[in-house]
């Protein structure tokens, strides 16, 4: 049976991009290889042994903050303990990390039979697979350090785009102009986020979102004290 190495699971509002306000339970996993300088959660970043703590360990459940300690979780367990928390809320967010380093279409095709809405925040450096993905919500967040492979920006349905500085646009520029040939219906929605929340980048980001149509995402949950 396929295991997931998982970081945190963790219910709170969703704070970023198109479901900003939405209450979700995070599911994040660890690893992740394209490492941004300004990466918020760094402590899911690399898998060390030391780290590892026991298969299907609650104590995912349990943490408060930063915890570079994970769990090879199966897909029964972690759904498992979704459905024994009795929320109902079914908006789950799977983050890292980078989701799809790992193999996590078994445990989509599960969250789907139980009625979960599945979002993936993924930095699209990976293969997509399809049809797998045909219900979930792609949220493509592209990095400079490693852009997305090209067959993935045309499957995301949001791009939640970091931006520090002008050159952060510069760069990708080309596939944003290309997305903007497709039909309205397949175009990925587009909001830039301010790292940090920079303030120079803040005002950035509004004067690109109002001449080009786009929204602002904001990282609420951090204004709120939520995770």
């Amino acid at each position: 049976m396929t295991q997931l190495l998982v970081n945190e699971i963790f219910w709170s509002i969703q704070g970023e991009g198109h479901f900003t306000g939405t209450p979700a339970v995070f599911v994040r996993l660890q690893g992740c290889d394209v490492r941004c300088p300004w990466c918020d959660t760094g402590y899911a970043l690399d898998v060390r042994a030391e780290n590892r703590l026991s298969d299907n360990s609650t104590q995912v459940l349990a943490k408060l903050g930063s915890d570079p300690r994970y769990t090879a979780a199966d897909a029964d367990w972690l759904v498992g303990q979704l459905l024994a928390r009795k929320s109902p809320i079914r908006h789950l967010v799977l983050t890292g990390g980078e989701p799809f380093m790992q193999d996590i279409v078994p445990l989509l095709e599960r969250l789907e039979r139980e009625h979960f809405m599945v979002q993936v925040e993924t930095s699209g450096t990976r293969p997509l697979p399809a049809p797998a993905l045909e219900r979930t919500w792609i949220t493509l967040s592209p990095k400079l350090a490693k852009l997305p492979l090209p067959e993935n920006w045309e499957r995301a349905n949001e791009l939640k785009i970091p931006v520090l500085h002008p050159s952060d646009l510069t760069v990708l520029a080309p596939f944003l102009e290309k997305l903007e040939g497709l039909e309205r219906l397949h175009r990925p929605l587009v909001s830039l986020q301010p790292v940090s929340q920079n303030r120079e980048a803040t005002k950035l980001c509004i004067e690109l979102c109002m001449k080009n149509n786009w929204k602002l995402s904001l990282q609420t949950h951090k204004f709120i004290d939520l995770r």
